[in-house]
This record gives structure tokens, sequence and C-alpha cells, in this order.
């Protein structure tokens, strides 16, 4: 290796015009005149022409002893001086070290050489640059003695403010200190607590992938922080009376027009405004309703809501917004369960309605019929959630939304479909087995969302891209109940919209006479909780393309979910068409 390095130099010098490059290599790297004269040949291409040094005329190929020594310290002086060695070093002009050594020696000078002649600079030079540094100390150090001088007074507005406004004593900082200290941790321990009692039972379902019901497990941080309004809105309502409101004429035709729409709750901000998105034409409409301001409520598929006096007195009814009927229902016991969700298996005016309000937290629901005097608890268990073993104890399966057919609730399983009967005594509960779509190509979570359309049962599937919230594609299918339950996809829904949400699902049976095209899916997605209620979904199956758009993008707080409500003749449409 080092051979070759040195036949590296030669070449380098013969390109460099030094006339003795064909040397022995011996000689170039060993003590004696063909060294020394390579070195100083070197070491004067580097100074230039104003260099510090003489440089002697040493002539013959051999030298005396004292002459040696004289060039010896001479060249060692000007490596020194070079930079080349940390001091004035006659070992080094010699030769010291091992062989590869000496190489590794040479090979500096000479590179340092070869970077000279091709410098983008030809005229500079050692003593000139010199000459520039020096320059530049002296003045740095000039201005640093003016600087430090006391007749330059530095920031005296510094001087006058301490001068004005003392320091604090150390011992009232380390007070105030101690105070700010404890008041972050009674707030740290008010927020795990929180944490532990309100947020952590629902996220931990976030925690495992699920296929189905993802957007509902990914919604329980929303409804967490809806459960912290819902407690200042109940203090702010705890005296005031229960306000039966009147019964109003049905909507001037100009106000129905923007029927259907997607009604938004901006909570507790100002006189607890509500707005509605209208889908036809894209208006927002912002008012007070004050059915919806001043008690508990939940939306329902069939267009009416279920209202819930707060306490002492939890009375209820179904209350239809757009004409303004009521329907009363039994008064609870107690306050109405904190996340739940209400389902009518008729329109209330019939006589075998069944108002369904579902604990979607706990494997329970309450259950009344119309014209009954209380309200009855039903318990169930159907079965634990699929989970690694080490998720213990146990987790119950829970229902969170149902579908009503021919009086019946049907609720969705893996592989499977429940039903809730309510012709008996009490409920009965039975399962029938049912095929589960393919996931399609670049989906790993499903959510399914059952509908009711005229008679026949229909189940969305909204796909999401891998394990992420963003939407993949949408399929339907409807779900024969004749016999066992078979799946057909359909990709024609006629001039059919089916709007959903987490709160309820509608169907539009005429979308055209609203404005609307027929055949698409509209819902809202929002698994990031946003305040201004997320995104709203149009799936085209027609052209199998998705588009979104956000309603409320100004909105800085949300109760709850956004509702779809419906025109009031879409109830007789829709019974009219099973």
């Amino acid at each position: 290796m080092a051979s070759k390095q040195m036949e590296e130099i030669q070449r380098k010098l013969s390109l460099l015009a030094y006339p003795r490059a064909n040397a022995p290599a011996q000689s170039l790297l060993f003590a004696g005149v063909e060294r020394y004269r390579l070195l100083e040949w070197l070491f004067f291409r580097l100074l230039g022409d104003r260099s510090p040094f003489t440089q002697q005329n040493w002539q013959g190929d051999s030298l005396d002893r004292d002459e040696e020594n004289n060039r010896i310290q001479h060249l060692a002086e000007i490596a020194n001086f070079l930079g080349i060695t940390p001091s004035v070093d006659t070992e080094a002009i010699q030769g010291r070290g091992s062989y590869e050594e000496r190489v590794e020696l040479l090979r500096l000078i000479v590179n340092l050489v070869e970077a000279s002649c091709y410098a983008d600079n030809p005229e500079w030079s050692v003593d000139e640059q010199l000459a520039k540094d020096v320059q530049l100390v002296d003045s740095i150090s000039e201005k640093q003695a003016q600087i430090l001088s006391e007749e330059c007074k530095l920031f005296p507005a510094d001087v006058q403010i301490q001068s004005i406004y003392p320091l604090p004593d150390i011992a009232e900082l380390e007070l105030k200190l101690s105070e700010y200290t404890k008041k972050m941790s009674n707030l740290q321990q008010m927020v795990q607590e929180l944490a532990s009692k309100e947020i952590h039972p629902w996220t931990h379902m976030m925690e495992v992938p699920q296929l189905h019901g993802f957007g509902p497990a990914a919604n329980r941080l929303l409804e967490a922080y809806n459960t912290l309004l819902k407690r200042r809105r109940k203090r702010q309502r705890g005296d005031q009376p229960w306000r039966r409101a009147p019964t109003r004429p049905p909507a001037p035709e100009a106000a129905r027009r923007t029927l259907p729409v997607l009604v938004y709750d901006h909570g507790l901000g100002p006189n607890n405004r509500q707005t509605a998105f209208a889908i036809g034409d894209q208006s927002l409409h912002t008012s007070v309703v004050p059915e919806l301001a001043d008690n508990y409520y939940h939306a329902t598929s069939h267009g009416w809501v279920l209202l819930v006096a707060p306490e002492p007195s939890p009375r209820t009814r179904l209350w239809d917004p757009r004409s303004g009927e009521s329907v009363i229902l039994p008064a609870m016991e107690r306050e109405l369960l904190e996340d739940w969700e209400c389902c009518l298996s008729d329109a209330p005016t019939a006589p075998s309605c069944v108002v369904l309000v579902l604990d979607t937290k706990k494997p329970k629901f309450l259950y009344c019929r119309v014209g009954d005097s209380l309200w009855s608890v039903h318990e169930y268990d159907i079965g634990n959630v699929k989970l690694p073993p080490e998720y213990a104890p146990p987790r119950k399966l829970v229902i969170q939304q149902t579908a009503a057919v021919d009086g019946k609730f049907y609720f969705g399983e893996t592989g499977k479909l429940g039903v809730i009967d309510f012709s008996p005594a009490t409920p009965e509960f039975s399962y029938i087995d049912r095929p589960c779509p393919e996931f399609p190509d670049g989906s790993n979570c499903l959510n399914e969302l059952l509908v009711e359309s005229r008679g026949e049962l229909f189940s969305v599937y909204i796909c999401l891209k891998g394990f992420t919230p963003e939407i993949l594609t949408v399929r339907v299918y409807r779900i024969d109940l004749s016999g066992r339950p078979t799946l057909s996809k359909v990709d024609d829904l006629g001039d059919r919209v089916f709007l959903l949400s987490y709160t309820n699902v509608q169907l539009l049976c005429s979308a055209s006479k609203y404005g609307v095209k027929g055949n698409r899916v509209y819902f809202n997605h929002n698994v990031m909780g946003d305040m201004d209620g997320g995104l709203l979904c149009i799936f085209d199956l027609d052209e199998q393309s998705l588009k979104t758009l956000r309603p409320c993008p100004g909105m800085a707080e949300l109760l709850r979910s956004p509702f779809w409500m419906l025109p009031t003749d879409q109830d007789s449409t829709r019974g009219a068409d099973k």
C-alpha cells in the first residue's frame, strides 16, 4: 500500500515539474541531501515570492556536519511556520517513524503544493494573508478595549431599571413557585380522575382494531366531551320548570323547501343555537329551538325526537320538529343514561309503536309502548367482545344501532343478524346466520349501519382504507329476510337517498322532489371528534365516487353528533311504499 502511495507521490512531483521526481523513493524518505532538496523545493513553492525565509544556495550532493545541521534547522523552522509540524522539529525533517508514516508526511506536503497550484486566487500569498489577519486582530483588540473601558456605558436603561425596580426577594419567588406547583398538581389530579372515569372506558375500545363498528368506537372521545357538556347543561337547567311546547303549524312552504337538513347543535354557546344544513342547495339556517335547548334529546329514524326533561322530573315525550306535534310518554324514574340512542318500531301515531332507548355503554335498554304508564328496564347478554386474553376482565357486547322492520328490531353482529321481538310479554332475542361481505382490496375496517327502506332491510358498509380513518369506498347490500338471510349487492337505489349519521338513519324516498340527486349515500364522518362536526360525505353509487364537504367550518363547540330531519310527507311516502 505504501509503495503505491509513493508511486503516486512521484507522479504528482512530475506534474509539478520537480526536476528530480525520478529519484529513488528511499532517498526521498530518509535523511540525506535528496530529501532536504525536495523539502526545500516544496516549502518555497508554498511560501511564494514574498517568503519571510531566505532560500539558501546549497551546492553539491554532500554536506559537512555543520552545513547539514544548519540546513535541517532551516527546514524545520519553515515547516513549523507553515503549520506542517506543531513545533520546530528537526527529526521530522530527517524522517521519523515507520515507512508508512514517512510516506504519509510527504504525501501531505505534496498535496498542499498541488492544491496551491490550483487555487482560485493565484495572487494569494502567505505574507499578504498574514498581514490581513494581523490587521483584523488588531482592530478587534482595539474595539474590545473601547467597549470594556469605563468611558463606554453600555445599556444605561438597564441600570436605571434596576435602580427603580429592585429584584424581588428569593424567598418570595420560591413561595409563589410553590403555590403555582400546588395548583398544577391539583389540576393534574382532576384531569387524571376525569380520564379514568369518563374517557378511558371508551377510548380503551380503540386500542384493538375492530372490523365492525370502527366508526362508533372511534367516536367515543367526542361522546366523552359531550358528557361534560351535558353535566354543565344540567346545572344550568336545574331549576327550570318543564315547558310543554305548544302545537305549531307546519312550516311555511319557503322553509319546507330547505328540507332535508342535517342539524348541528352548538352546545352551550350563546342562546344554545342549532344550525341546519340543507343538502338541496347547501344553505345554512341558524336559529334557537327551545325544545332542543331545554331538554336532553335524541332524534329517531322516523324524524321524531325523544325529549327528556332534566331532573327532578324527567318527563318524556316524542316531538315532531317539522309540525310541532307531541306524543306524551311515561315519566322516567331517574335521570336518563348518559349515552343512549332512541329507536322506534313504527310511526309514533301507531298504537303498536315501541319506543326503544339503548344504553350504548352497558348491555341494557329501556322500552315502552305509546300509551304505557311506565318504562321497563331489560338487561341482556349477547356475549363478550372478542379480545386477546390479556384484556381482562372480558367486556360484554353492547348493541349500538338498530333498524326496525315489521315491528322487530334488527342489529348487526359478525356473521349473524340479531333480532329483538317485543310482541311477547318480555323482549325475546334470536339470531339468524347471515353471510359476511368480502373486504374490498386495500380495506381492513368496515363500519356497518342498518337501514330500513320500504319494508326491506339494507346494510351499508363504509369501508376504510387500511386501518386509517380515510374512506375507501361505500357498499350497499340488501338483506333478504324471507328465508335464510342472503346478501345481494345494490348498485341502484333509484330516486332514494340514504342519510346516515351516528345519531340517526333516515331514508329520503323522493330525492329529486327536493333538488337532491338520487342513488346516493350521505353520511357524517367525524372519527377524530372535530368540534365543527367533521365531514359530510356524499357517495354516488352511479359514478362510484366520493365527495366531501365541511358544512360548519366555523363552529367552535358541538354538543352531540348531528342528526337528519326530513320533510313531513316522507313519513307517508315511506309507509305507502311498504
